[in-house]
């Protein structure tokens, strides 16, 4: 597991700056999802305001079903991180994302560490400046912990602003 943390930090650390200098980014509030909740999202491409990007975020989810858990009462602080990709003219694109959710799942007598992958399949409206919308589904598979459910599928639903 630590070595794929490292693998993820090491392919982010490799790219070279100057094209990211000239690469949209954008930070917006997401609901659902890989948030499973509400969280805070950093985007970013590779180069130009579509292709190849990455995303990470913080995010917290409370109660029953949040972050795909099993039990009552939890309180879930969550950071998934991803690799996607955007495709299509204009300021209008296909999203297609990979990542992996790590989270702290805390329960009345119990507080673990738990992970799942997830997808992120939907349509962003995204200029190079200014408003960012997103929408679409984002189904996960696979567990870290007894907490955390093996599959689940959320709608997601982002706004932000791109820079």
């Amino acid at each position: 597991m630590k070595k794929l943390h490292l693998f993820i930090i090491a392919v982010l650390a490799t790219v070279s700056l100057p094209s990211l200098a000239q690469s949209t980014k954008y930070v917006g509030v997401e609901f659902l999802g890989a948030s499973t909740g509400v969280g805070l999202r950093y985007d970013q491409r590779f180069s130009g305001n579509s292709g190849l990007g990455f995303s990470a975020a913080i995010a917290y989810a409370h109660g029953d079903d949040a972050a795909y858990c099993k039990g009552s009462d939890m309180d879930n602080i969550l950071v998934p991180v991803e690799i996607n990709y955007l495709t299509g003219e204009g300021n209008s694109h296909f999203e297609a994302g990979f990542g992996m959710m790590n989270g702290r799942y805390h329960m009345p007598n119990v507080t673990s560490y738990g992970y799942y992958f997830y997808l992120n399949l939907g349509w962003r409206y995204q200029k190079p400046e200014g408003f960012m919308f997103r929408v679409g589904v984002s189904p996960s598979f696979g567990s870290g912990s007894h907490y955390v459910e093996k599959k689940a599928f959320y709608p997601y639903i982002g706004i932000g602003w791109s820079f």
